[in-house]
């Protein structure tokens, strides 16, 4: 609770908007309360925001744009297919971009402390019944690039008990921040190894109320 009160001449409200004049604008006040031993802010609210993906795009070992007949632009490929038995569907060590509405992101986190960040990730197949792993890192790219980019891989693993489930995957805050500052605009899913534990693929662009999602917890 913020401790800080308006009235609407009926009843008090609790509120976070208290202002301040430079002499030239009003601008948002820091209001601080005192514990007896120290200082806490208490002109600050807690807020969660969910963005869904808005593009995403498969690549091929040689870092090439998978075709859209082979749901290059609707799913997620992450690893190489049944290799080397199935040689004739080898597209190499196969990964994905995921991107968002990253002025939008930047928008809302302007200012803001990071808390907690969460990415939703549904797999659709794996190579075994018994599931296989994701393996997520971050991109800057604006709109979905002719060949692979990132800016940073292996940062989360995870397993999959399972064809077709779906998992909340907390991110380290590094990815928050990266995005507020526009260092990153989205999620890369790419496994470097030929072991079929890690080939699959998840649900990306066409994948509906399924698509990625980044779910950011921060304070401003």
């Amino acid at each position: 609770m913020a401790g800080i009160y308006r009235s609407d001449g009926k009843k008090w409200h609790e509120t976070t908007d208290v202002f301040r004049s430079d002499g030239k604008r009003w601008i948002k006040a820091e209001v601080m309360r005192s514990n007896g031993k120290g200082f806490s802010k208490i002109s600050e609210q807690r807020y969660v925001k969910t963005f869904e993906c808005t593009w995403s795009q498969s690549y091929g070992g040689s870092g090439t744009q998978k075709p859209n007949w082979l749901g290059g632009n609707t799913i997620c490929h992450q690893g190489r297919y049944g290799a080397p038995y199935t040689a004739e569907y080898d597209w190499g060590i196969q990964k994905s971009m995921i991107g968002f509405d990253h002025a939008a992101i930047r928008r809302e986190l302007a200012g803001a402390r990071i808390e907690k960040v969460e990415v939703y990730l549904r797999n659709e197949h794996f190579w075994y019944f018994a599931g296989g792993y994701s393996v997520l890192g971050y991109h800057n790219s604006a709109s979905r690039p002719n060949t692979f980019q990132y800016t940073k891989n292996q940062v989360r693993k995870d397993y999959y008990k399972g064809r077709g489930e779906a998992k909340w995957l907390v991110m380290p805050n590094e990815l928050g921040n990266l995005l507020r500052d526009n260092k990153a605009k989205g999620l890369i899913l790419y496994a470097p190894t030929t072991i079929l534990d890690y080939y699959g693929y998840f649900y990306g662009a066409g994948g509906g109320s399924s698509r990625p999602k980044i779910r950011i917890t921060y304070v401003k």
